[in-house]
């Protein structure tokens, strides 16, 4: 087991990249980060923008987006490559708590 540090609160959700080498975390301090899966050393910077908890996250079958769910009740997409978001957000009235992609990534399913 490896234990990534560098969040600032604590992760609520985690997800292994499709080819496994790498995982991403999503935290309370509203981030979202990448780690080499061998090393645990950091991948990049971290990703923000949600304005709340960060719920849930989810790889794009491909591996080059991250969806995120969180508190601030949007669904947010990441360049895994860039760190940055893709377009606008997409907004509810309740948070998103669990999200994935479904394996053609055309449709993002979320509970809230």
């Amino acid at each position: 087991m490896i234990v990534h540090e560098g969040h600032s609160s604590i992760a609520t959700s985690v997800a292994f990249s499709p080819d496994g080498n790498s995982v991403a975390s999503g935290s309370r301090d509203m981030t979202i980060r990448m780690w080499d899966a061998q090393s645990s050393s950091s991948i990049g910077m971290p990703m923000s923008g949600p304005l709340g908890w960060v719920e849930s996250i989810s790889y794009s079958p491909l591996g080059n987006i991250i969806a995120s769910g969180s508190q601030d009740s949007s669904i947010r997409l990441w360049d895994v490559n860039t760190g940055q978001q893709i377009g606008q957000p997409l907004e509810n009235d309740q948070p998103f708590l669990s999200i994935a992609f479904s394996p053609d990534a055309k449709l993002i399913a979320s509970g809230c």
